[in-house]
């Protein structure tokens, strides 16, 4: 009988040892590094023509930086797209470099707010931060509440908040102007509809709290965030950028690929989808999580055989 169980505790024990070692090759876990991960992502997405795709509807929208974003991405992952898209894109470089269009485009953002290039970005954040982009967008959602149509309460409170923002820089010698700049460059996402409705919902309800007396220190990181990668890349992109983020901690996440990434940052986003935000924040390190129950595991073997052939070696003597 007691042999029996021996033979027993011995077959157990090599089957935990066995599971232990066996269990992440089971289960198929990821080894990659975070920066593997996000590079298996984006070869697929290359291997499948998306980075191509996403150019050629980024040309038709005019969207000329968006277009040159996926090409740079595709050539320096070794995936150079077709000369027929390279001509395409030349061409309407060409014409956007025309003086009297870059005036129109800037005309066109200083008065109407359009943000579809930098010429125009920069000229509506100049507008914002001299009142007038605020004033101007508070009278085009006041005319269209007095007229019965649909206003942008979004839009409203954020210009409302950059009326006071834009007081405070002036009275704090311009150290509120990040947090000015931020409100600006959210209120152009969301004008241009680069602001996904999760993260307008999750504007505005902050707005709100923050109306009421709460704490702003949530909508400070975020607007400090963009105005983060506006210095570094741009109005435009700091505003397009926010395609990319679900709520106000998420900007946060988002615009710590830049520093991944640089300007290439949101044409990988694109192209992984939140592959690589969860890579770089959460990241691909499944085996250090489960490090703990296999050691465990290994352990418990171990010390199980280890007893037996103590037990054998006493019954021996």
């Amino acid at each position: 009988m007691l042999g029996l169980a021996a033979r027993s505790l011995r077959r157990l024990a090599t089957a935990l040892f066995a599971f232990a070692v066996a269990w992440p090759f089971y289960l198929g876990l990821e080894r990659q590094t975070e920066d593997e991960a996000a590079r298996a992502a984006l070869d697929k997405s290359l291997r499948q023509g998306k980075a191509e795709a996403l150019a050629a509807e980024a040309i038709a929208r005019d969207e000329l930086d968006d277009a040159e974003g996926y090409v740079a991405l595709a050539q320096r992952l070794g995936r150079p797209v077709t000369q027929a898209l390279r001509d395409r894109l030349e061409a309407a470089q060409r014409a956007q470099d025309d003086p009297a269009a870059r005036w129109r485009r800037c005309a066109a953002g200083a008065l109407g707010g359009a943000m579809t290039d930098p010429v125009s970005a920069f000229c509506t954040l100049a507008a914002d931060f001299t009142l007038l982009g605020d004033l101007r967008d508070l009278a085009i959602q006041g005319g269209a509440w007095a007229a019965g149509r649909d206003y942008d309460r979004v839009i409203v409170a954020l210009s409302a908040a950059g009326l006071g923002a834009t007081a405070l820089s002036a009275a704090t010698a311009g150290t509120a102007a990040p947090a000015r700049a931020g409100l600006s460059l959210l209120k152009g996402a969301r004008r241009a509809g680069h602001m996904p409705p999760a993260l307008a919902r999750a504007v505005g309800t902050e707005l709100r709290v923050v109306a009421e007396g709460g704490d702003a220190a949530r909508l400070m990181r975020a607007t400090g965030a963009v105005d983060a990668v506006r210095r570094e890349h741009g109005a435009l992109e700091a505003t397009r950028m926010l395609r990319h983020a679900r709520s106000l901690d998420e900007i946060g996440s988002v615009a710590g690929m830049y520093g991944k990434f640089g300007r290439l940052a949101r044409p990988v986003m694109a192209l992984t989808g939140k592959t690589s935000i969860h890579a770089f924040k959460a990241g691909y390190k499944i085996m250090p999580s489960l490090a703990g129950p296999i050691a465990l595991l290994l352990a418990a073997a171990l010390a199980l055989l280890a007893g037996l052939a103590f037990r054998e070696r006493i019954e021996r003597w």
